[in-house]
């Protein structure tokens, strides 16, 4: 019994470390993404094209981050 309640609050504690995982991730790409449009935008299409690329690749890899957590907190659940 003492095994099955220890193995659901170690499934538990990955899904929420993966939940602030993904929380932490996408927190930052909204930061990223709010100095790439709107007001900030012109500012944004004003940097040289290769910086440009830098930052949108530092988005889809915080947007990848995001789904990588997410997929292991539902593969944690079974959803």
């Amino acid at each position: 019994m003492a095994t099955k309640n220890t193995s659901q609050v170690t499934k538990t504690a990955a899904v929420v470390d993966a939940i602030d995982q993904a929380y932490a991730h996408i927190s930052k790409l909204d930061a990223l993404l709010q100095n790439a449009f709107g007001e900030a935008g012109p500012a944004f299409r004003n940097l040289h094209d290769d910086l440009q690329d830098a930052y949108l690749w530092a988005c889809s890899d915080l947007a990848a981050s995001v789904k990588t957590a997410l997929e292991l907190s539902f593969s944690e659940t079974g959803s």
